[in-house]
This record gives C-alpha cells, sequence and structure tokens, in this order.
C-alpha cells in the first residue's frame, strides 16, 4: 500500500484508529449527562418540610394533645429548640425566639419517651 494513512492494529497498542479518541471523549461526557440527570433532588428530604429554620422557635395560640388521654390544653406555647421540643405551657415566648401564631390549631407532642 502506498500513500494515506494505514492503521496498525495489533498486540500492545501499537497505533491507534483516528476515531478512538472522539469515541473515548463522547463516552466520558455520556457518562456525565448520565450522572447529572441521577442526582436530582429528593423530594422527600426534610429540607422540604421545614418553612421556618431558626434555633429557637414557639409556637403561640396551640392546642396541646399530649397522648395520655388527658383533655386537650388550649393557648398553649410550644418551644422548639434546636430542633426538640423544650416545653409546653401556658407561658409567653421566649426572648428571641421566632415565633409562628397557631390559632384553632392541634399539635401533637409525645409523653411517652423519657426526656433528654
Amino acid at each position: 500500500m502506498t500513500g494515506g494513512r494505514r492503521w496498525k492494529g495489533g498486540r500492545g497498542g501499537q497505533g491507534r484508529r483516528p476515531l478512538d479518541g472522539i469515541a473515548a471523549t463522547l463516552a466520558i461526557a455520556l457518562g456525565a449527562v448520565t450522572i447529572s440527570i441521577a442526582q436530582q433532588p429528593n423530594p422527600n428530604a426534610p429540607a422540604n418540610f421545614i418553612k421556618v429554620q431558626a434555633p429557637v422557635i414557639a409556637l403561640t395560640h396551640a392546642r396541646v394533645i399530649d397522648g395520655t388521654g388527658a383533655a386537650a390544653r388550649e393557648n398553649q406555647t410550644v418551644v422548639i429548640r434546636d430542633g426538640n421540643i423544650a416545653s409546653a405551657s401556658a407561658a409567653a415566648a421566649p426572648a428571641g425566639a421566632t415565633v409562628v401564631d397557631l390559632p384553632h390549631r392541634s399539635r401533637r407532642t409525645c409523653r411517652s419517651r423519657a426526656p433528654r
């Protein structure tokens, strides 16, 4: 054979086909697209259900049902500190707390677990 480009196939990787580089580039690009599609946000992530983000939150004018069979308590203030219920009483909201007014709504607290 004379002239033109000749592929020197064989063992040991001697010589390369001209399209090897393009095929490798396309494979990498397709893999990157597949990974980016697979990493869609989780619709069930806790952050999707949190409306108020603060270290101390006071839910005021809440009806508290403690799950023990006792009567529901009206006009209570439920204080949430660092994601845990700190108190549920008729006291006013603590200073510096983010206040969420909840008239005519019920919140259930669980008293069956030992306090932390």
